[in-house]
């Protein structure tokens, strides 16, 4: 497993591909979703259709979310996470 802290740069909170610190945590977050909703809908034999129905979201937003993409709107993961009963919460790691 890579060290994230021993890539990063301390001065510019760069890595060296020029990815910052915030494009890790957004691409970690994507797909810790993606994951948990794919593997949810699957677990209970649904369509992307019928799971959104399911839980009061348009199928496009299921598709998004699955498939990573950028354009996913804060307010459709906040939807989402109501639906399953997840929180969202901002920890102070300081």
């Amino acid at each position: 497993m890579i060290d994230i802290n021993k890539l990063k740069n301390a001065k510019t909170g760069a890595f060296p591909d020029g990815l910052s610190t915030a494009d890790i945590t957004i691409a970690k977050l994507k797909a810790d979703l993606a994951v948990y909703v794919f593997k949810h809908r699957e677990n209970a034999g649904l369509t992307q259709k019928q799971f959104a129905e399911k839980y009061g979201i348009s199928q496009s937003t299921v598709s998004k979310v699955e498939n990573g993409d950028d354009n996913i709107s804060l307010r459709a993961v906040v939807e989402m996470s109501t639906a399953f009963g997840l929180e969202l919460k901002l920890e102070n790691r300081i």
